[in-house]
């Protein structure tokens, strides 16, 4: 039997994880400590290890009674159950000297996965998809962060919040608000796109909501209802752009409608001081008078009076800047 003494750090992953830690000592805050410590003990406690040591650690980074020494214990507990745990997979090219090298995919005992392009053993292009603690009931259910070029972009995160809606997009870090560009999902299948800022619309940009008939709506909000440059379409295809007021088409000003067999446009008018709408199918007038908020024209010219009216030349046909 030999007797040689037995370090931890020989084992290459083990070294590698010190190594590593010990070299961003200097640069990295206590905070980024902890965090770096607790991803590697996430497998434990994924698997259901009990380990009382590591259950002491996690209560004094919960507790923040955190020393450099136990950043480092949960290091080496972490490298060393991702060195002889085997459902650490690696499917996909390497190099000649063994590194991930290529395309591949990269399946960690928590379910984290890196799949892509890796170059010298790091990944280059590709995604990071991991899923916390699995726990029944709301929060993040998924994460992925995308690589491009060896450069993460913000990662969009799924979310299950305590009213039912499902939210997939970029959160605030800190906070845990939606906070940047995202979607969420409501019970009844409706669908609201935005950018979002510490958990609200940012109604400075374009605001998309799709419902589940297939009517969709994106455009200007004011206080959280359509007001101002827009566009509307409907499940036959047709496409209203123009703009809203209230949360409805506004037929009082310019507007097109576009089905799939002809082009409408609405040209509000004045005559005598009188109010009153222009419409055109297809380059061609076909009735004046008043519209109602289906965009539906009440004529009160008969055909041979309005057959050869133009609108005025110098109206404002621009559907504006969303």
């Amino acid at each position: 039997m030999n007797n040689a003494s037995f370090r931890l750090d020989q084992i290459p992953v083990v070294g590698n994880y010190l190594n590593n830690f010990t070299r961003q000592l200097p640069q990295i805050s206590v905070e980024g400590t902890k965090q770096a410590a607790w991803r590697a003990l996430a497998p434990l406690f994924d698997r259901n290890t009990y380990i009382p040591i590591a259950r002491e650690l996690r209560a004094k980074i919960e507790n923040n009674k955190w020393t450099t020494a136990a950043a480092v214990f949960c290091l080496i507990l972490g490298a060393t159950f991702h060195y002889f745990n085997p459902t650490l997979v690696y499917e996909g090219q390497k190099d000649q000297a063994g590194r991930l090298h290529g395309q591949g995919k990269l399946t960690f005992p928590n379910g984290t996965v890196l799949q892509g392009e890796f170059m010298e053993g790091k990944l280059w292009n590709g995604t990071v998809t991991s899923t916390p603690i699995r726990r029944p009931g709301p929060g993040i259910k998924s994460s992925t962060k995308k690589f491009v070029n060896g450069k993460p972009e913000p990662a969009v995160h799924i979310v299950e919040c305590t009213d039912g809606r499902v939210y997939k997009g970029c959160l605030d870090v800190q906070t845990g608000l939606s906070h940047g560009p995202g979607e969420y999902t409501f019970r009844g299948g409706t669908r609201i796109q935005a950018l979002f800022l510490r958990g609200k619309i940012d109604e400075r940009h374009a605001v998309k909501t799709i419902w589940s008939t297939g009517i969709w709506i994106e455009g200007q909000m004011v206080n959280g209802v359509y007001n101002g440059v827009g566009q509307m379409g409907q499940p036959d295809g047709a496409v209203f752009e123009g703009h809203f007021m209230g949360g409805k088409p506004d037929w009082k000003k310019y507007a097109k409608r576009t089905t799939p067999d002809s082009v409408y446009e609405y040209f509000p008018m004045t005559h005598d001081g009188v109010g009153y709408t222009l419409v055109r199918m297809n380059g061609k007038t076909i009735a004046i008078g008043d519209v109602n908020d289906q965009g539906v024209v009440t004529s009160r010219m008969s055909v041979a009076e309005y057959e050869g009216i133009d609108p005025p030349s110098d109206i404002n046909t621009q559907k504006g800047e969303c």
